[in-house]
C-alpha cells in the first residue's frame, strides 16, 4: 500500500479489510442508495440521457469525474462538486489543505459567478479546474505557476477562483495538466495558462502565464478535444488529426521525435488515414482512441501501458491496444503508468502498472493487455478516469466506484487501505445525491458524439436560414425560408425577388418592374414601349395603340397627344399627323384627313384650317387651299367648292370673294362667267345685273351694241318691228 502501509506487514490484515470493505460497500449501496441500485442492464438512460457518459476533454460531452494526483473529484447531479484524497495546496476546494478520505463539498460559490459546475477538468495535476454552468472556469489548488488562471501565482488556493477569461470568450471544455491548464473556447480556439517551462502552453515560448494565453493551431483548423499531461498538451482538430506540444523526452507528443516542442506539432505515429476521436496524455505516454473504436498508444511502455502485449517503449511509433475480441472502445483515459477504457458494451478494461490494484482485476499484477474490471452486479460503466495510481468510474446508475492506491484518501471510502477491486464511494449528503452523467449521443442517432461527424441534433434554424451540414446558413439572395427548421432554401417565385441574404420572404416586384424566372435577386425594368402598373408581376404589358412609353420602368402608358397617333401597340413614341390630316384628341390610333373646305399644311396638328373666302378645298386631306377660278367666287370660310357667278353677274379674277353685277348695257344669261355680254344692236339693257337684253320696242331702234336704251324713229322714218337696229324711211 502506498503512503506508508507495508504490504509485507499487513498482507493478511489487508485481505480481511478488503473483504470487509466489499461487504461495507454492498451494505452502503443497499441501505443508503436504494434509489440507485446496481444494474445488470448495461446502459441506463439517466435523467433523460440518450447514452450516459463522457469522453475526457471533448467539447461534445461533459467530463464529470477526475481521478488525479492522489485525489478525486466528481460533479454531482445537482451541479455541485465533491472531492476527496490529498488536500495539499487546497486541491479539494473545500477551504482547507487537509487530506480527506471521504467526499467533501467544493466551495463553488467562491469568487462570484456561477456556483454550479457542469464539468471537471481531466488530467494528472496538483490543481483542479471546473467548467461552470455560465461557461466560465474556476480553478483551485496549487498555483505556483499561475495555473489557477486568476492573475496570481499564489501557492495554495483552498477555494475556487475565477479564471480571467479572454475578452468576449467563454469555454467549451477544460483540462488540468501537472502545473498548467488549457481550455477550448467558444470559438474553438485553445488558450492555456500556468507553467510553460517545457512549452506545454503551445504559444511558441517558455514563459509561464497566470492568465490564459492563446495557443497557436494550424491555419484554418480548430479544436474539438484537448488533453493535458504532466508537462505536455495534445489537441484533436476538426479534421480528426492531432497535434501536441511540450515535454517529449519519451516521444509522448507522437511527432516521431523526442524533442520538446513549444508549438503544436502534428501527431505522425498513428497508422495512415487514422482519425482521432479522443486522446489522453500522461507524464510519459499518450493513448488515442480512433473513430473506428481502436486505441493506439505511444511513448514510454515499461509497465505495459500501451496494452499491446509488450513492454517496449515506442518514441517514434505506436502500438495498438489489444482490446477483447469483438469489442471496441468508446473512452480512453491514462494514469501515471496505467490506462483504462470503457468499451462499447459499457464494460471497463484497464492495463499497465498494477502495483496498487489500480487495474481493478483483484490482483496487483501488471497487465500488458486490457483486463476486465468487475463491478458489483455487473453494472455498466459510463465514465472512467485513471489517476496517478488509482482509478475511479461512474456507473450507469450514477454511482461512483474507486480502486487502487489509498494515497491520502483518494478512494473516498473512509479507509486507509488500497483496493484492487472497485469500492463504492458514498457521496454522503444530501440524501439521494449521485454523480452527474455526461451525454455521449446528443442527437440519439446511435453514433456516439466523438465518432459522429454531426454529434449534435441539427439546430432548428430560424426563418431566413436553413440547415447545411448541421449548420444554419443564411439564405442566398433570390431565396427565402419562411419558417424555422427548414433544410432547404426556397427560390423566390416569378414576380418576386430578394436582393439580400438571410431573408424569410420575397419582395413583390414594384410597378414598372417584373421577374420572369425563379430565384431572382433583382427585378427587371419594363422596357420602353411596355409598362406594368401592378406589383408582383412576371412580365410587362405592351403600351396599347394610341399610347406609348418612352422610358424603361414605366408604370403606366402615356396617351398620344392631340396631333399625334399610334396605330400599333408596344411603341416608344407616337406619330405626328401628316400634312392634310389632323388628330383632334389624345390617345388616338389614326389620323383624320381634313374634310373638304379645310386644309392643313403642317404636321402633328390637332385641327384643320377652314379655307379663306376666295378659296376652297374640294378634296379631303388637302394640304393647301385653292383659289377660286375666274367665273367663280367664295364669299365665306370653309367652302369645299367655289360658287359660280350667277346669271347677270360675273367674276373676272381668281380668288374672288364675291361676284359682280353686269353693268347697264350688258347682260349675262349663263352661270360661272368671267364677263358680261354687250347688249346686241336692236336691244338694250337698262339695269345692272341683268341676265337678258331687251329688244327695242316698235317705233324704236338701236344701231349700237351695249346700249342702255333705244332711239325713237326720227321724223320721216318708222320702225314697224321690235328689236330693230335701224329705222325705215317713209316712202
Amino acid at each position: 500500500m502506498e503512503q506508508g502501509t507495508s504490504t509485507s506487514n499487513v498482507f493478511a490484515i489487508s485481505i480481511v479489510v478488503l473483504l470487509l470493505g466489499m461487504s461495507a460497500s454492498a451494505m452502503t449501496n443497499t441501505e443508503d442508495r436504494d434509489n440507485l441500485p446496481n444494474e445488470n442492464n448495461a446502459r441506463n438512460s439517466h435523467s433523460g440521457l440518450n447514452y450516459p457518459g463522457s469522453a475526457p476533454g471533448s467539447i461534445y460531452s461533459a467530463s464529470t469525474i477526475l481521478a488525479s494526483w492522489n485525489y478525486t473529484c466528481v460533479v454531482l447531479d445537482n451541479n455541485g462538486m465533491k472531492c476527496w484524497g490529498d488536500g495539499g495546496w487546497g486541491r479539494l476546494g473545500n477551504g482547507e489543505s487537509v487530506n480527506r478520505a471521504d467526499p467533501v463539498s467544493v466551495l463553488l460559490a467562491n469568487d462570484g459567478g456561477s456556483a454550479l459546475a457542469k464539468e471537471v477538468g481531466t488530467g494528472l495535476s496538483h490543481h483542479t479546474c471546473a467548467l461552470m454552468m455560465d461557461s466560465n472556469i474556476k480553478c483551485w489548488g496549487e498555483g505556483y505557476y499561475g495555473q489557477v488562471g486568476d492573475g496570481w501565482n499564489w501557492p495554495w488556493n483552498t477555494e475556487p477562483y475565477s479564471v480571467i477569461m479572454p475578452t468576449g470568450r467563454t469555454a467549451k471544455t477544460v483540462a488540468n495538466g501537472g502545473h498548467h491548464s488549457c481550455a477550448i473556447m467558444d470559438d474553438y480556439s485553445v488558450w492555456c495558462w500556468g507553467q510553460n517551462y517545457e512549452g506545454q502552453l503551445g504559444n511558441g515560448g517558455n514563459d509561464d502565464a497566470s492568465t490564459p494565453v492563446q495557443s497557436g493551431l494550424p491555419t484554418g483548423m480548430h479544436a474539438i478535444s484537448i488533453a493535458t499531461g504532466w508537462d505536455s498538451t495534445c489537441v484533436i482538430l476538426n479534421d480528426s488529426s492531432g497535434v501536441c506540444a511540450g515535454w517529449n523526452e519519451d516521444g509522448q507528443l507522437g511527432d516521431g521525435t523526442q524533442i520538446n516542442q513549444t508549438t503544436f506539432n502534428q501527431i505522425s505515429v498513428l497508422p495512415p488515414n487514422s482519425e482521432l476521436a479522443s486522446i489522453s496524455v500522461s507524464s510519459s505516454f499518450t493513448c488515442g482512441l480512433l473513430k473506428n473504436g481502436s486505441i493506439y498508444c505511444w511513448g514510454s511502455n515499461e509497465d505495459g501501458q500501451h496494452g499491446d502485449g509488450t513492454t517496449t517503449s515506442k518514441p517514434s511509433s505506436s502500438g495498438q491496444v489489444q482490446l477483447p475480441q469483438g469489442r471496441t472502445a468508446i473512452t480512453v483515459d491514462v494514469g501515471l503508468k496505467h490506462a483504462c477504457a470503457v468499451l462499447d458494451a459499457d464494460s471497463a478494461v484497464c492495463w499497465g502498472d498494477n502495483e496498487y490494484g489500480q487495474i481493478g482485476d483483484n490482483t496487483t499484477t501488471n497487465r500488458t493487455t486490457p483486463t476486465n474490471v468487475t463491478f458489483p452486479g455487473g453494472i455498466g460503466v459510463s465514465s472512467i478516469s485513471a489517476g496517478r495510481v488509482h482509478t475511479c468510474a461512474i456507473t450507469t446508475n450514477g454511482s461512483v466506484y474507486c480502486w487502487g492506491a489509498y494515497a491520502k484518501g483518494s478512494l473516498g471510502n473512509g479507509w486507509d487501505t488500497d483496493s484492487d477491486i472497485p469500492l463504492y464511494v458514498d457521496l454522503l449528503e444530501p440524501a439521494g445525491i449521485h454523480a452527474a452523467l455526461g451525454e455521449r449521443d446528443h442527437d440519439d442517432d446511435g453514433i456516439l458524439n466523438i465518432f459522429d461527424d454531426y454529434p449534435f441534433p441539427p439546430p432548428t434554424c430560424p426563418a431566413g436560414q436553413y440547415l447545411v451540414d448541421y449548420e444554419c446558413v443564411e439564405t442566398s439572395p433570390g431565396y427565402y425560408t419562411p419558417n424555422e427548421g427548414m433544410t432547404e432554401q426556397i427560390p423566390c417565385p416569378m414576380g418576386t425577388y430578394q436582393p439580400n441574404s438571410g431573408q424569410d420572404s420575397c419582395i413583390d416586384t414594384s410597378p414598372g418592374y417584373y421577374t420572369d424566372s425563379n430565384a431572382s435577386s433583382s427585378m427587371t425594368k419594363c422596357l420602353a414601349g411596355t409598362f406594368q402598373n401592378q406589383t408582383g408581376q412576371t412580365g410587362c404589358i405592351d403600351a396599347p395603340a394610341g399610347h406609348y412609353t418612352v422610358d424603361d420602368g414605366s408604370v403606366n402608358p402615356i396617351l398620344c397627344t392631340a396631333g399625334t397617333y399610334q396605330p400599333n401597340s408596344g411603341q416608344t413614341s407616337c406619330i405626328a399627323s401628316d400634312a392634310g390630316n389632323y388628330v383632334p384628341l389624345e390617345g388616338q390610333t389614326n389620323q383624320t384627313p381634313c374634310e373638304p373646305g379645310k386644309y392643313q399644311p403642317g404636321f402633328g396638328r390637332s385641327l384643320c384650317y377652314e379655307t379663306d373666302p376666295g378659296h376652297h378645298t374640294s378634296q379631303a386631306g388637302s394640304i393647301t387651299q385653292e383659289e377660286c377660278l375666274s367665273g367663280t367666287y367664295a364669299d365665306d370660310f370653309g367652302l369645299a367648292d367655289c360658287k359660280d357667278a350667277s346669271p347677270g353677274n360675273y367674276v373676272d379674277s381668281s380668288a374672288a370673294i364675291s361676284q359682280k353685277r353686269c353693268s347697264s348695257g350688258e347682260y349675262q344669261p349663263y352661270w360661272g362667267q368671267s364677263s358680261c355680254l354687250l347688249a346686241d344692236a336692236g336691244n338694250y339693257v337698262d339695269q345692272t345685273g341683268q341676265s337678258s337684253q331687251t329688244p327695242c320696242a316698235i317705233g324704236t331702234y338701236q344701231a349700237d351694241t351695249g346700249q342702255t336704251s333705244c332711239d325713237d324713229a326720227s321724223a320721216g322714218n318708222y320702225v314697224d318691228q321690235t328689236g330693230q337696229s335701224s329705222q325705215t324711211s317713209c316712202a
